[in-house]
């Protein structure tokens, strides 16, 4: 009886710990979040890339950025914090790419 409860006690821990949302530190944002702000991101780089020489680019990046983050309401430190945290954990961070590929891919079909 003693062992059976104690399974059961084993078991209940086991189920409560892996149903637990992981606690992100406060200035890492939420993987859907940072999918949003990297489509953005790519957008914007294209901006970039189409439009501007390339002393022009070089003049105006930082405050082109800073416009995409005051836009997505974050700072350029609470993404880079982001991408340092899901740097940690590869597969996570390639799941979070595919997702911006996709949302990129779905924009583009958009556009056609």
């Amino acid at each position: 009886m003693k062992n059976l409860i104690t399974y059961i006690s084993f078991l209940s821990i086991f189920f409560l710990a892996c149903s637990q949302k992981e606690q992100l530190p406060s200035d890492v944002l939420s993987k859907e979040d940072l999918v949003d702000v990297l489509v953005e991101i790519e957008k914007t780089q294209a901006v970039i890339k189409l439009k501007f020489n390339t002393t022009d680019s070089i003049i105006n990046q930082k405050e082109i950025f800073d416009e995409t983050f005051k836009k997505m309401k974050i700072t350029q430190q609470q993404f880079n914090s982001s991408l340092k945290y899901y740097c940690n954990t590869p597969k996570t961070l390639e799941g979070v790419y595919e997702k911006v590929i996709v949302k990129l891919s779905e924009k583009q079909a958009e556009n056609q």
